[in-house]
């Protein structure tokens, strides 16, 4: 396990176990989890009828690439300077050691394995909502093994079945 992979995948499994996961939302996507963990901030999402919100500034990557409907962006269209652009990648990649199309990866993964968008949290059941994440992480888990030539193992993937919420289905 190379520490990259490991910081990043503790921060998800610590995302999935506190319910601060949420596909459709920059805050607290898969990145968003990543991102926040790096800089030791804390995401928010007891309140499923507000949207998440995060003690520092996670979704500062959010210029640099969105998924949508199952298809990857990269926001060259969005009006900031090559400078900004350049800078806001360099800081991603300091934070997480992932560099921004790593990242993109990461996200496209978690964004198009999973079908449940965090506004319709409030009329699904958590185990329902759990499966759907469940299916996105394993996804980033493989993205991540795979850019760090790490075998596929499925440990990785059982850690997030001892939610216990998905233990007694």
């Amino acid at each position: 396990m190379t520490p990259r992979f490991e910081k990043a995948y503790n921060a998800l499994v610590k995302a999935f176990f506190e319910g601060t996961l949420a596909k459709g939302t920059c805050v607290a996507c898969a990145v968003g989890n990543i991102v926040a963990d790096a800089q030791g901030g804390v995401v928010d999402f007891s309140d499923r009828s507000a949207l998440p919100h995060c003690s520092s500034d996670n979704g500062f990557w959010q210029p640099l690439f969105s998924t949508d409907g199952g298809h990857q962006e990269r926001r060259t269209n969005i009006i900031i300077t090559e400078n900004t652009y350049s800078k806001l990648s360099r800081n991603l990649e300091a934070l997480t050691n992932y560099s921004e199309d790593e990242m993109a990866q990461i996200e496209y993964a978690f964004e198009t394995n999973t079908s449940i968008y965090f506004l319709n949290y409030g009329a699904i059941s958590e185990h329902v909502i759990l499966e759907d994440q469940y299916r996105g992480l394993c996804a980033v888990v493989d993205v991540m093994l795979k850019l760090d030539g790490i075998e596929p193992d499925p440990k990785y993937a059982a850690k997030f079945r001892e939610h216990k919420s998905l233990q007694h289905a």
